[in-house]
């Protein structure tokens, strides 16, 4: 039989007119989601254009991040897939794309790695650094924004607040780092944060984090990192809680899995990337 998926990752572009940024952003979603259509119908995958939040009458839904929920819920409970493109998750994440199947970042499922490790080499090697040894600065408190879908629901305030008089009381200094496009109002008791992203990860001890995509780039820099939620990517070479000791566990199986979930625009197209993710579905 036949698999039939649904698109409906295509933008809408009325009301005119967009900000340039939104423009851009439309784009991008509108070329990586055509090039992932392409690479399917060349394996016989019939493929179709959909309405957003449309439930379809396709064995697998493909939607950008986890905001279609009428859409998502009604193929889940009817044991169909939602198949969830995103950023890359590695840097530079906007020459990547990420593909999940039923789940967001971390919830979602992942086809195992295709080699031990050459494509990690290849491609992102030069992103590691050594796990940082020395005591730093202060403690980096990563941000989110309030109605962030990555937070399923979660109370952030309350959790960052919470994370933080934790931290105080032990005696850290605490420093947060709000979210760039979304940011949140600064804990009670921490410094906010006015420098690069680098400056902070390189003078701080460990980061503490609910899930974000930061948290890739904190591990990737040698910053230990406490993150409380599975959805973060990061989530298997971390400490869960800071009644946890810090753990800085060897990475190499996380590297070479993440080398795994994210793909080139041609790799999209040519339907690598659909032949490697459709092991999932056997």
């Amino acid at each position: 039989m036949t698999l039939r998926v649904s698109f409906h990752t295509y933008p809408s572009f009325w009301p005119f007119p967009v900000s340039w940024k939104r423009w851009s952003k439309l784009t991008y979603k509108y070329e990586y989601g055509h090039a992932l259509r392409a690479g399917m119908e060349r394996h016989g995958v019939q493929t179709s254009k959909a309405e957003k939040n449309e439930i379809p009458n396709s064995d697998i839904a493909v939607v950008w991040s986890w905001k279609q929920h009428r859409l998502i819920e009604g193929m889940l409970s009817t044991g169909r897939h939602v198949l969830v493109m995103e950023r890359g998750f590695l840097p530079n994440r906007r020459d990547w794309c990420s593909l999940a199947l039923d789940g967001f970042n971390g919830r979602g499922r992942f086809a195992p790695p295709g080699d031990d490790g050459d494509r990690w080499e290849k491609n992102f090697a030069h992103l590691l650094k050594p796990w940082k040894q020395t005591e730093g600065e202060y403690v980096l408190l990563l941000g989110k924004g309030e109605n962030d879908v990555s937070l399923h629901g979660a109370n952030f305030r309350a959790w960052a607040n919470a994370q933080t008089e934790l931290l105080l009381s032990a005696g850290h200094r605490v420093v947060y780092r709000p979210h760039p496009d979304r940011p949140t109002t600064c804990p009670p008791g921490a410094e906010l944060s006015t420098g690069s992203l680098q400056s902070d990860l390189s003078r701080a001890s460990f980061v503490v984090s609910f899930n974000s995509s930061t948290d890739v780039e904190a591990i990737l820099s040698g910053a230990p990192a406490v993150i409380t939620d599975v959805g973060s990517l990061a989530y298997p070479v971390a400490s869960h809680s800071l009644s946890e000791p810090i753990s800085r566990p060897d990475r190499s199986d996380w590297c070479n899995e993440m080398a795994w979930r994210q793909w080139t625009l041609a790799e999209l197209r040519n339907g690598y990337a659909w032949d490697h993710l459709r092991q999932l579905l056997s």
